[in-house]
C-alpha cells in the first residue's frame, strides 16, 4: 500500500507528464484534494471547461441534464405516474 507521500509524488509525476487540461484539473482536484479556489486549479479551469471531453459531454446531455434514455423522467412529465 502506498503512503500518502508516495501517492502524492506519483500523482504529481502524472500531472507533470500529462499536458491535457482535463486530466491535470482532475489530478489536482480529485487526487490531491486541492480546494476549488486554489490558484493553480483556478488557472486550469478555463482550459478544462473548453476541453474536448467537457464539450462532448455537454453536447450529449439531454434537455433534462442527463446522458441516457435510462434517466428517470421529471415529475412534470405528462405520463409520469
Amino acid at each position: 500500500m502506498l503512503s500518502r507521500k508516495e501517492f502524492t509524488e506519483m500523482a504529481m509525476r502524472l500531472y507533470e507528464f500529462c499536458e491535457y487540461p482535463a486530466v491535470r484539473y482532475k489530478i489536482l482536484f480529485h487526487l490531491l484534494d486541492r480546494p476549488y479556489d486554489d490558484p493553480e486549479l483556478s488557472s486550469l479551469r478555463p482550459a478544462f471547461l473548453r476541453s474536448d471531453i467537457v464539450e462532448e459531454l455537454w453536447r450529449e446531455q439531454d434537455e433534462y441534464g442527463g446522458w441516457g434514455r435510462d434517466q428517470p423522467l421529471p415529475l412534470h412529465w405528462p405520463y409520469h405516474r
